[in-house]
């Protein structure tokens, strides 16, 4: 992914908003492995997978500054070679990996704010609604007193 692509500041959601996952999506053309707490993650090519912050953080340094989290990065998945530093690689291969915070505000939010999703109605009878909170509905299974 181009580095003009990645957003800005999306390690500090605004007060109203809170981080609940991350989607990382592995733009490169070969999957990404690695265990966090005995689970195996496996990134596969431009598929988006969505995970605990603290997997995030393990595996690829979400929260560290742009810089240190490319170095985490590459240092964790064996990038940091100087074969792979010659041809760029190591670069190419961060720059094609897409880390983004899943913004929740009561409903998923993207990082402009905007809701992704409204939520819908739950299935099932409409439930009978007092237009007044004085008026009282008659239960139809009480018995009459006649």
């Amino acid at each position: 992914m181009p580095e003009q692509d990645k957003p800005i500041g999306i390690n500090e959601p605004a007060a109203d908003e809170f981080v609940g996952h991350i989607r990382i999506t592995n733009h490169n053309d070969f999957e990404l492995s690695d265990h966090y707490d005995g689970r195996l993650y496996t990134f596969y090519p431009s598929k988006p997978i969505t995970v605990p912050v603290d997997v995030a953080r393990h595996i690829f340094g979400f929260g560290l500054s742009e810089e240190a989290q490319k170095n985490y990065v590459m240092r964790r998945m064996g990038w940091n070679t100087v074969e792979m530093a010659k041809d760029a690689k190591n670069i190419k291969f961060w720059k094609n990996l897409d880390i983004r915070p899943v913004l929740f505000r009561m409903v998923e939010v993207n990082e402009q704010g905007d809701e992704l999703e409204k939520p819908q109605p739950r299935p099932g009878r409409p439930r009978k609604v007092q237009s007044h909170p004085d008026m009282i509905l008659d239960d139809p299974f009480e018995k009459s007193a006649s």
